[in-house]
């Protein structure tokens, strides 16, 4: 399993929105409202930053932080990643994983088949998608109830029912 990362990705900013220093963010935290509560860090330098506010706009959120008062200094914000450091995470519910957790589990089909190692996973629309190595080939399974049977943290593997045609 892999190690706890220091930083988690929470959203990115796309544009600026309005004039007084607003930035739309594509969010990739299903707890937006706890930005306020915790110091955020923009980009690859991590630098610290402040949320004034934040509110949900559609799919996004348009979020305000200290000292960004312009369009301007809102448009210099285009493109970068917003981080939380991963110890101010907000505990998840039962039966949800952080991305980091997942990596590196063993995937184990339902009759005890040794099927690969998770490599990655893809956030699409409609559900995740594990990218399981297979002795050198990837292969993405869909995370749905049909397919994932258990997520098992503490034995490091994922139980898979293959459903005919997926492999």
């Amino acid at each position: 399993m892999a190690d706890q990362p220091r930083w988690l990705l929470v959203g990115r900013v796309t544009s600026p929105f309005g004039i007084l220093g607003e930035v739309r963010v594509t969010l990739a935290s299903e707890f937006p409202e706890q930005f306020p509560k915790r110091p955020l860090f923009i980009g690859e330098t991590k630098r610290r930053a402040t949320v004034r506010s934040i509110r949900r706009h559609g799919h996004e959120a348009l979020l305000r932080l200290e000292g960004v008062d312009t369009r301007d200094s809102a448009e210099l914000l285009r493109g970068e990643e917003l981080f939380i450091a991963a110890e101010d995470a907000a505990p998840l519910p039962p039966g949800r994983f952080f991305i980091y957790q997942l990596i590196d589990l063993s995937v184990v089909t339902d009759d005890g088949q040794d099927f690969g190692r998770i490599k990655d996973v893809l956030t699409m629309p409609a559900n995740d998608v594990l990218v399981v190595d297979k002795g050198g080939r990837e292969v993405l399974l869909p995370v749905i109830s049909d397919v994932v049977q258990s997520i098992d943290l503490e034995k490091g593997h994922v139980i898979v029912h293959l459903l005919p045609g997926l492999v």
